[in-house]
């Protein structure tokens, strides 16, 4: 991060006060940080201050790294939210994954994060019986407002690097049970003439037809009675 001089001032008897500013990276607004410096003359203090100026670009002192991971979020959602990149939807969904995060790690300063208070989070969610999917989505916003900090030089690494969120679960299929499928193959056979040929017939009676969604199983329904329809003609 950049800092700039803007002005020195003498402010007693060997006291001098330096102001330094720089560009807030999340908020793109400018931020002021003072600092006192004794010396007994002008030229003493001006390289003191140039000093000072070259030990904040090469350690990241800045103000911003004291945030908390609560006040990172609420800022990355804003700056988000303000660059209409995103639907009002998602916005809304990253504010449910903020208010999630906080609950856990909010307190915790950016700068003290470590990964293993990114996995104890996720952890704990678990063991109250939140179920992967909804750990993933807070976790994956953790990330992304990690990534934005490293990527303005706020912090020097993303802790979520080194975290592995939990899988998610596959959904079971949307099956009909074996009385509706039934119920459809009695409808289709008497749609179907005799040894007319009919693939959608053959697909609902194929054992196939037991993992195959309800909307595909109506679809092979209607193109049936269409096919035995226009076999009958």
């Amino acid at each position: 991060m950049q800092y700039h001089l803007k002005h020195l001032k003498k402010r007693g008897e060997n006291t001098w006060e330096a102001c330094y500013y720089y560009t807030d990276p999340i908020t793109n607004e400018r931020k002021y940080l003072y600092h006192t410096i004794e010396a007994q003359t002008k030229k003493a203090a001006l390289r003191l201050r140039d000093e000072y100026r070259i030990e904040l670009e090469m350690q990241g002192v800045s103000n911003t790294p004291r945030k908390t991971v609560a006040q990172l979020l609420d800022e990355y959602v804003d700056y988000k939210n303000r660059s209409c990149t995103i639907e009002k939807s998602t916005v809304k969904d990253y504010r449910y994954s903020a208010t999630f995060v906080k609950k856990f790690i909010g307190h915790i300063q950016i700068g003290d994060l470590t990964s293993d208070d990114v996995n104890e989070m996720m952890a704990q969610a678990l063991e109250e019986g939140y179920k992967p999917k909804s750990v993933c989505k807070p976790f994956r916003l953790l990330k992304q407002a990690l990534k934005h900090a490293v990527m303005r030089d706020i912090l020097p690494k993303n802790v979520c690097d080194f975290c592995q969120p939990p899988r998610r679960g596959h959904d079971k299929p949307h099956s009909l049970d074996r009385s509706e499928r039934l119920r459809m193959m009695r409808i289709a056979r008497l749609a179907q003439p005799e040894k007319a040929p009919n693939p959608a017939l053959d697909l609902l009676m194929s054992e196939s037809s037991s993992a195959m969604p309800p909307e595909v199983l109506r679809y092979l329904l209607a193109e049936a009675k269409k096919i035995g329809g226009a076999s009958a003609e």
